[in-house]
């Protein structure tokens, strides 16, 4: 059986690599995108389930990639987990407006990916 292909963006190395290990663990395929300039037409081609971003430094043009998926038939229903780099709770009103389905901060993100895919299944 084929598995679900998650498709990651990260500014972190360490976190890309921590999350893709995580992801594999749990049943995924995993590629790490770090083109950002590609990154949304690589998901128009493929449709992965899962989309998991970094709301870093580049947080801005990820948000505008995630607004043109979701106005888009084919992408819409890409689930978007959107991570934080706050150190509090994560900022997350621009990038739940823009479409992205779950916004957790990065301090959290390990431990509780297993429950935060649990999450993004019951908001779709």
């Amino acid at each position: 059986m084929r598995k679900p292909l998650a498709m990651l963006s990260t500014e972190n190395a360490v976190l890309g690599s921590r999350l893709a290990s995580r992801l594999s663990e749990l049943g995924y395929q995993t590629r790490s995108v770090s083109d950002l300039s590609g990154l949304f037409a690589q998901v128009e081609r493929e449709k992965p389930f899962l989309l998991v971003a970094e709301l870093g430094a580049s947080r801005k043009k990820i948000l505008e990639g995630v607004r043109l998926l979701r106005s888009n038939e084919a992408t819409r229903h890409i689930l978007v987990l959107g991570i934080d780099r706050s150190t509090k709770e994560p900022v997350s009103d621009d990038a739940l407006a823009a479409g992205v389905t779950l916004v957790t901060m990065e301090s959290r993100i390990l431990e509780q990916l297993p429950d935060l895919l649990e999450q993004l299944l019951a908001v779709e």
